[in-house]
């Protein structure tokens, strides 16, 4: 095992679920160049992030996934900086982690269509067991899989474009970067998983909705260029707006919130509330 990963529990599937972090790694690579162009991107960056100073925020997200940034204040070690923990879960995992309180990761698994989750104000990022049933990666990189465009809305095509351990792996990891601050079931707006809600959001909860990040990576990665314009029906964010949100770094990010809360984040009455639940 890579002494950068630290993974429990996963016995046979260790050497795939190597493979599966350092496949993620790569596809993050080509997205952090892309990123930097802002809306110069040829991959979809302006219909997920819809400005052009997200560039800074986003570029540092992806950063901080293919370096396995530590964070701080994480159960069970909140006084030692911790980078992404990973744990395949199975029926004994409740006595394992006894720090997750009444979240048993094999009950999550069970009786949820989770692959994966992130368990909230931990380092831990567990994987079910029908996690290991998705391919690693696509192996078509010739942009067949990518979605189409028509009257402004991308043609569905989550299942082909991003739902493989690769993508499905950068999405928790992003739920352990954005910790509360991140988009999930039960917020206002809640996270949004199909492209189209993604287009949806606005600036601010688009960054702050994990599946922006997996669709980007994956669009980059497999050469997508046919995207929606924000700006046009059916969406609504207008022009004007979307100068508005502060492209801010994780690190000054997590710096403010402990000086002055989240107060500093919101725009309007539309951005995100935080809560502590399972998230996938």
């Amino acid at each position: 095992m890579r002494s950068e990963y630290h993974i429990e529990n996963c016995r046979h599937q260790l050497p795939r679920l190597i493979d599966t972090i350092d496949s993620a790694i790569a596809a993050i690579r080509p997205a952090i160049e892309d990123a930097k162009l802002g809306h110069e991107s040829r991959h979809g960056f302006r219909a997920l992030f819809k400005f052009d100073g997200a560039k800074d925020y986003v570029v540092d997200m992806l950063l901080a996934i293919a370096t396995l940034r530590p964070k701080r204040a994480l159960e069970p070690w909140p006084l030692q900086p911790t980078p992404p923990q990973f744990a395949c879960a199975n029926k004994n995992s409740r006595n394992i982690y006894p720090f997750l309180d009444d979240h048993d990761p094999w009950q999550i698994c069970q009786f949820s269509a989770f692959a994966a989750f992130y368990a909230p104000d931990t380092s831990y990022i567990f994987l079910c067991p029908r996690f290991f049933f998705y391919p690693v990666v696509s192996q078509d990189m010739t942009g067949r899989n990518c979605p189409g465009v028509l009257a402004n809305q991308w043609t569905p095509n989550e299942r082909n474009l991003y739902e493989y351990q690769t993508y499905i792996l950068i999405h928790e990891m992003v739920h352990f970067y954005l910790q509360t601050h991140s988009l999930s079931g039960v917020t206002i707006p809640p996270e949004q998983y199909g492209l189209d809600g993604c287009v949806a959001l606005n600036p601010l909860n688009s960054l702050h909705n994990p599946t922006s990040y997996q669709a980007y990576i994956a669009m980059v990665q497999q050469g997508c260029v046919q995207a929606p314009d924000p700006t046009r029906p059916p969406y609504h964010v207008p022009d004007g707006h979307v100068s508005t949100v502060p492209g801010l770094n994780i690190t000054y990010m997590d710096e403010q919130i402990a000086q002055n809360g989240t107060d500093f984040l919101s725009t309007d009455e539309n951005s995100s509330t935080a809560a502590s639940v399972a998230t996938a």
